[in-house]
């Protein structure tokens, strides 16, 4: 569902249920980038507010896991870990704000900021606890024009952040169906601009937009497009185009959330049949989480061309460097992502297919945390002179010293 009222000046915000996120187009449009699950934990904390009056500072926001497994499906076990790694993600998020909200014009009051001031998640209440930072709270509540709606759900199959945040960015600009950006601009708003693997354009298509566009024409209601901008032969820009399909995505996405719940089902059945001591049912194998590396035991697959980075296995190689003791931060892990797509993509025949993608992964992070060890005992390693140096110094080498003492020199 989508609404935008950028136009609609002085009429009061109704909605129609507690599942709309509502927020300033100025924030959308503003420089700041989260996890999928951060966006996630956002959108819910979004729709707990009550957009008719003002947030004060007191105000403390929940997010409690039902809530969570009610939007985004998943056991308890996996909500659990997903909340807590999105609060920590949005606690340390800092967003730059360029224009003020309802449409005011002046520069912003706010600057650089935190976009919350405390998000605290509580293991035994199951719960977030978030307070909003003053400086974007008018980007949430009272707002009178120049906002965006959209449904919540929206976002729930998303699997890449970049996709979340690509679909905020063009609902903020709904009314004129189009946008165009520099690829400076694009990366300001998505926090690429010091990521050294998406300078080049061709890359930042392969590996950011065009996966992002996939999903948002798959799970939402947009249908979008995009086309370069070019300065003689040199992309400096893209231009994305759209259209609106809200009855017949709306059908697939309940049937989507159908499918996620009957995975929810047969994930948590076996242990309650098991603790009744009843012998499981059979059912019909699911899909994979990531059909595109979903494992065949036959001949197996290629790495796929569109392949991007998914939020588990950033998160794996994120937990695993650091019981490593030799930490990567995100850019560094995406850094390698880029390299093994690379890598997989140039492999011919029968060595660039596997049966399973994901272990693959696993094993380029090992190997790439045993290189830089290496690397790190090679750089603080003793150099040794040569014979000429110590020549040149007016030394004996300790082979020389060696000779001497056996009467050889």
């Amino acid at each position: 569902m989508i609404v935008n009222t950028s136009r609609n000046i002085g009429r009061p915000l109704t909605l129609a249920n507690d599942q709309l996120v509502v927020m300033a187009n100025a924030l959308a449009n503003s420089s700041y980038m989260l996890s999928l699950n951060g966006f996630r934990l956002l959108s819910l904390a979004i729709t707990k507010i009550n957009r008719r009056q003002p947030i004060s500072s007191s105000a403390t926001f929940r997010v409690h896991m039902d809530d969570w497994r009610k939007i985004f499906g998943g056991n308890r076990t996996t909500a659990y870990e997903n909340l807590q790694a999105a609060a920590k993600n949005l606690q340390e998020a800092h967003i730059t704000l360029n224009r003020p909200p309802n449409g005011e014009s002046g520069a912003p009051s706010g600057g650089t900021t935190k976009l919350v001031e405390q998000c605290h998640y509580e293991p035994l209440a199951a719960h977030v606890e978030i307070v909003w930072s003053q400086k974007i709270s008018s980007y949430l509540s009272d707002l009178k024009c120049n906002f965006l709606k959209h449904d919540v759900r929206d976002i729930s199959l998303m699997t890449s952040a970049y996709a979340a945040r690509l679909y905020q960015l063009c609902l903020a600009n709904q009314p004129r169906n189009s946008a165009s950006y520099t690829l400076d601009e694009l990366r300001w708003l998505l926090r690429l601009e010091t990521c050294p693997s998406y300078r080049a354009s061709w890359r930042l298509r392969q590996r950011v937009i065009d996966p992002a566009i996939a999903q948002i024409n798959a799970h939402t209601p947009l249908k979008l497009t995009c086309t370069p901008i070019y300065e003689g032969q040199k992309i400096i820009g893209i231009k994305l185009k759209w259209a609106v399909a809200a009855k017949a995505n709306q059908a697939g996405r309940n049937s989507s959330m159908t499918r996620s719940k009957q995975r929810d089902i047969e994930v948590e059945a076996p242990k309650a049949q098991q603790a009744n001591n009843i012998a499981p049912l059979a059912s019909k194998s699911m899909p994979s989480k990531h059909p595109s590396t979903r494992p065949n035991t036959t001949i197996g697959h290629r790495l796929p061309e569109d392949w991007t980075l998914p939020e588990d296995y950033l998160q794996w190689a994120s937990k695993h460097s650091k019981e490593k003791n030799q930490p990567l931060t995100e850019e560094e892990i995406r850094e390698c992502a880029d390299q093994f797509a690379d890598h997989w993509h140039s492999k011919p025949g029968k060595e660039g297919r596997k049966t399973n993608w994901e272990p693959v992964w696993r094993n380029w992070i090992r190997n790439e945390l045993k290189w830089r060890a290496r690397r790190s005992a090679t750089q603080q390693k003793p150099k040794t002179q040569s014979r000429m140096q110590y020549q040149h110094e007016g030394k004996e080498s300790p082979i020389m010293r060696a000779a001497r003492q056996k009467g050889y020199a």
